[in-house]
């Protein structure tokens, strides 16, 4: 019987601080903007009721290596847990959430549109890598799991884009709360849906 849990992966220490230094570094010199949300394929909008983030530009020599770290991250800690084959990943993102900032109750991949579950994104892991943790606030809540996870500074999160883990970003209460994300698209789905 499939444990939803289990899906869950929590690596501490994944990105060393000397990196994690040199990314929030270089985003001091990059532009920002709102990040959007998407409700459907179509629609992309910055209403800060839904989602309050920033999302800073990464450095091409930045980027570079933080994809490798990705895509090492998925051979060596992903691939092996869910048993899966990569097919792609999306550009990654730097999110800030300053004081105030979060992100309403979604999941990354799956939206009901005319009472059925239709999938809107290729999305089949979500990866988050934090960045520090110098703010309060700002939990990662699985909604539909109980689950809600305290960043720390380096840890890596990682769970499949499902509806099943439709999750929150609690408000950042002080600090700013720096992280990188991306979606990884697996050849095949993960695992059989459980009924919902």
């Amino acid at each position: 019987m499939l444990n939803l849990y289990d899906l869950i992966i929590i690596k501490s220490n994944v990105i060393p601080p000397q990196h994690r230094k040199e990314i929030l570094d270089s985003s001091k010199t990059q532009d920002s903007c709102l990040a959007t949300s998407g409700q459907t394929e179509d629609s992309q909008d910055q209403d800060t009721t839904i989602r309050n983030t920033l999302w800073y530009q990464i450095a091409p020599e930045v980027y570079s290596k933080i994809n490798y770290g990705v895509e090492s991250c998925f051979k060596n800690i992903i691939q092996p847990r869910y048993n899966c084959d990569y097919k792609s990943h999306e550009s990654i993102q730097h999110l800030c959430y300053i004081e105030g900032g979060h992100y309403i109750e979604h999941n990354d991949s799956e939206n009901f549109k005319n009472g059925k579950l239709e999938r809107l994104y290729p999305r089949d892991v979500s990866i988050i890598f934090y960045l520090n943790d110098e703010f309060t606030g700002g939990e990662l809540e699985f909604t539909h799991l109980g689950v809600t996870i305290k960043p720390k500074s380096g840890m890596m999160v990682a769970f499949p884009s499902y509806i099943e883990f439709s999750h929150k970003v609690h408000p950042v209460k002080s600090g700013e709360r720096h992280a990188l994300v991306s979606w990884i698209e697996t050849k095949e789905r993960i695992y059989e849906r459980p009924n919902i």
